[in-house]
């Protein structure tokens, strides 16, 4: 092989690499990735609070057969070291706070990444019939589906779409951006919707 032939081979790779630099910078930057899964089960009493706050995931309530309650989370994390990863993924490990009356989820973090990253997880929740539901989300979607009785579900988001589809005495939903669609199955004594820039749909018996 000559040597014009090699430094032009070498000189193509560079520019091949320059390239896809310039076309997705996070492919060459975010090189680590790492999950967090975890299945918690606790036991409420009739008529208790579930209370989630979460920076980026997805929530999903749905109604279990009995007085248990059911969470799974599922975290993915990428950064460009798995330094940064393991970092990100501790600081947003979600929190469990169980009392008798009130079962608090809570995965956030109150400091700031100089560095990018990306995220993505979802919380999904079986809660009993007999329970009140407080979703607070900065980017992620809230969907609540199933038959809450005579109980209240109250969502807001950041960016985040809401829906709700099932039955509840009480929803408030709220959101800065995101959409809220709500299909009632029953008559509702108070519906409360408001969304800054997002589209609010309604149908039901309300």
């Amino acid at each position: 092989m000559s040597i014009r032939r090699f430094t032009s081979r070498i000189l193509r790779g560079v520019l091949g690499l320059i390239l896809l630099h310039i076309i997705s910078p996070q492919a060459s930057v975010l090189a680590a990735t790492d999950y967090y899964h975890t299945v918690e089960s606790f036991r409420l009493s009739p008529g208790a609070s579930v209370v989630v706050e979460v920076a980026f995931h997805d929530v999903e309530v749905t109604v279990s057969p009995d007085y248990r309650v059911e969470v799974e989370v599922n975290t993915e994390i990428t950064a460009a070291s798995e330094q940064n990863v393991a970092r990100l993924l501790k600081e947003y490990k979600p929190v469990f706070t169980e009392r008798a009356d009130r079962l608090q989820i809570i995965s956030r973090s109150d400091g700031h990444s100089n560095f990018n990253w990306n995220c993505s997880g979802k919380i999904k929740i079986a809660v009993p019939a007999q329970t009140n539901v407080e979703l607070k989300s900065a980017s992620g979607t809230c969907i609540v589906r199933g038959n809450f009785d005579k109980n209240t579900i109250t969502a807001s988001t950041a960016s985040g779409d809401i829906s709700f589809r099932g039955e509840t005495e009480r929803l408030t939903a709220n959101s800065a951006s995101g959409k809220i669609n709500a299909e009632f199955a029953g008559p509702a004594a108070l519906v409360q919707a408001r969304t800054a820039s997002g589209a609010i749909r309604i149908n039901g018996p309300v």
